[in-house]
Formats: structure tokens, sequence, C-alpha cells
């Protein structure tokens, strides 16, 4: 059921607000994995998993991957065809934009 994802995902946030980036990773690891799951690859929901993750990933420093994954859902919004405002768009952008640099 996808508030099973939505439970870890705000658990991760959570943990990604104190500073346990690596306990927060295992629970959004999980939770992409059953995002992927139960949502058609061009889910809104989707990018918002992988941008979580992307978040976390940026702050243990693994940026190679951050970037891609905020590429990648960067991606599903526009094919989904969210408002260029969309406040989840806006902030990929800039997360992309600040590992790119």
């Amino acid at each position: 059921h996808p508030e099973i994802a939505k439970a870890m995902g705000n658990l991760a946030a959570t943990y990604r607000a104190l500073g346990r980036y690596t306990d927060a990773l295992g629970l959004e690891v999980e939770a992409l994995a059953f995002m992927k799951r139960v949502h058609p690859s061009d889910h809104p929901g989707l990018a918002k998993a992988m941008g979580h993750l992307a978040a976390t990933y940026s702050a243990l420093g693994r940026h190679a991957d951050a970037c891609r994954l905020s590429k990648q859902a960067i991606e599903i919004l526009e094919r989904a065809r969210v408002s260029a405002d969309h406040p989840l768009l806006r902030q990929l952008k800039e997360i992309y934009r600040n590992l790119r640099q």
C-alpha cells in the first residue's frame, strides 16, 4: 500500500532532519523501491521519493548519485507536465544546479 512508503519517507525525513543520514538512507532506498512497485514510472510521487533520496545522498557526499536521481526526478515531473512553478520541480532543479557546480 502506498501509505507504507509514505510512512517510511516521513520517518526518513525525521532522521534526515536530525542529521542521521545513514538511517534515512536505508528507509529512503526501501521507500523508493516500494514506490517503483506500486506506481507507474511517471508518477509524481516517485519523483518526490527520488528527490528525498537525492538530498540524503548529497548530505552523505554521494554527489554523483544525488545528481543522477535529481535529474531523473526532474524528467518524471516534466513528463507529468507539472507547472514550472511546482515547488518540488523548483526544489529539484535547484539541487541539480548546485550539484552540477
